[in-house]
């Protein structure tokens, strides 16, 4: 796993600008990349499932990359690319589903995590699905149109009941 430096500047500058609560600030800080890190393992999750050789995982300011061998098929990249999507909602529904519930806890530093890996991952998530290069969507839609030529190029069904053969 590769850390940019900019990853420490900006946190730096965030941490001087955050004298009044430096606990919440730093929980957010750590948990917005964390959401970043966790889209990144989904990505390698499958990579790996799919038989590709994980190289790096990069984590940069706003985004990450994770670097692996080339995918056999066009089919098995698009299914890669909905992995990091697949781990964000793994994590982010079930919390944004406590929290409606539920609601937030009288703890600062427990609601800012709880907000960001919720509410903000299923965001990204979505944004991330849009059909934009450099964005996961350009690859991840290629999934759902094999999926709808699949089920017109199957024959159809013959109907059912008497026939005469005359």
């Amino acid at each position: 796993m590769y850390l940019h430096w900019s990853l420490v500047l900006v946190g730096c500058v965030i941490l001087l600008g955050a004298f009044e609560r430096p606990a919440e600030t730093l929980t957010g800080w750590a948990t917005y990349y964390g959401v970043l890190l966790i889209h990144e393992c989904g990505h390698m999750f499958v990579a790996q499932i799919k038989g590709c050789h994980v190289y790096a995982i990069e984590l940069y300011p706003i985004h990450g990359l994770v670097r692996y061998s080339e995918p056999w098929s066009r089919y098995d990249d698009a299914v890669i690319a909905w992995g990091g999507v697949a781990m964000q909602a793994m994590v982010g529904l079930p919390l944004v589903i406590y929290l409606t519930v539920f609601g937030f806890t009288r703890f600062t530093p427990l609601n800012v995590p709880m907000g960001v890996l919720g509410y903000y991952s299923l965001f990204v998530a979505a944004l991330n699905l849009l059909p934009i290069r450099p964005l996961d969507g350009a690859k991840a839609w290629y999934v759902v149109r094999v999926m709808f030529q699949k089920r017109e190029s199957r024959a159809p069904k013959r109907s059912t009941g008497w026939r005469s053969y005359r």
